[in-house]
């Protein structure tokens, strides 16, 4: 199960677990935290609901299973449900208190984060509160909170000073984030994370100045990181894009499809729940024995947004099709849990 799920397939763990229950196997602590691994992963209510049911009684008094469960409800949206087993613990330990500070930032509360934070003692906080909080701020634009909080951290490390530049570039504010960069490069190697945070914000803003300014200097520090420059370049040809730039666009992506030849490509994949089943695909994928019926869909949908006044640049569609379709959407990205709701807001108040 382990295993399974450091590869990236939960529903395998999943699977085993039915065949250990079909094989009369007990499972016991340890196996229901690999379980909400692998639920937290797939992100299902109804899927998550129906395995915790089977948990025994005497598991919910474990410390670790109760950590594991406020990670998975924040993970998957749920945080009303993290904090019930939170407050349920007299005595919640620091990994408790770091799960829902992270639940929090994550699903857009970022008060609540903010405030849980400065209620923890002293010797609860170490880096993974630092960067939980700062990470909550940063997405919802708490530049002055994020601030006073770095300051007051003695010990910086660089996933702390990553941090706090990904709070000021998502912000725009360009110059304090750059004089972070070179405060931390007096006495320390460059950073990747700390440049991609940078060209990040550019990109939002659509800066193609200071995106070519980064990702040239990126170029020149980093030669070898591959790993890097690939994404930076993507960001550097989705600024050119927005602006109408295409044919430089179209000229980078060229070059990243000579770059992506030599190196081997993950191929990303999105994930949706349907009914407790879990479908996974890709773009332009037509796997699924219903495709036909989904792109005639997707069509129809695209259409019903264009008519409510939507323009073909990506930005935020889901907010429209929410409050077309009168439903609530629940959106997980790489960073972050987003909430459609049926009045067409999202819980990131449009702060990505």
């Amino acid at each position: 199960m382990s295993g399974f799920n450091k590869e990236n397939n939960p529903e395998k763990t999943l699977d085993l677990f039915n065949k250990m229950k079909n094989d009369g196997i007990q499972a016991n602590v340890v196996i229901y935290l690999c379980l909400i691994k692998a639920l937290s992963r797939i992100g299902d209510y109804s899927i998550s609901i129906s395995i915790i049911k089977q948990m025994p009684d005497s598991f919910f008094h474990d410390n670790q299973i109760q950590t594991a469960l406020i990670d998975m409800w924040g993970k998957i949206g749920y945080m009303d449900k993290a904090k019930e087993i939170f407050e349920k613990n007299l005595q919640p330990d620091q990994a408790m208190h770091n799960s829902m500070i992270h639940g929090y930032g994550l699903n857009g509360k970022s008060v609540e984060a903010i405030q849980h934070y400065h209620r923890l003692p002293k010797d609860f906080i170490d880096e993974i509160t630092n960067i939980s909080v700062l990470n909550a701020c940063s997405h919802s634009g708490l530049i002055d909170e994020a601030c006073s909080i770095f300051q007051s951290i003695r010990n910086k490390t660089e996933t702390i000073y990553s941090a706090m530049i990904d709070c000021f570039s998502r912000g725009s504010f360009f110059e304090e984030a750059q004089k972070l960069i070179d405060e931390y490069e007096h006495s320390h190697p460059p950073s990747v994370s700390m440049y991609m945070a940078l060209l990040s914000g550019a990109r939002n803003e659509k800066n193609i100045h200071l995106s070519k300014i980064v990702y040239n200097r990126m170029k020149k520090i980093f030669p070898a990181e591959q790993n890097a420059l690939i994404p930076a370049a993507v960001l550097l040809a989705n600024v050119y894009g927005s602006l109408g730039e295409n044919n430089k666009a179209s000229e980078i992506r060229i070059q990243l499809e000579k770059l992506r030849s030599k190196h081997k490509k993950r191929v990303g994949l999105a994930w949706a729940s349907v009914n407790g089943q879990v479908f996974k695909f890709r773009a332009h994928d037509e796997s699924h024995p219903r495709a036909n019926e989904i792109y005639a869909e997707a069509e129809k949908i695209s259409e019903e947004i264009v008519k409510h006044g939507h323009i073909y640049d990506s930005n935020r569609a889901t907010k429209l099709i929410a409050a077309i379709r009168e439903c609530e959407i629940i959106v997980r990205d790489a960073h972050r849990i987003h909430h459609f709701y049926t009045n067409g807001q999202c819980s990131c108040n449009d702060y990505f």
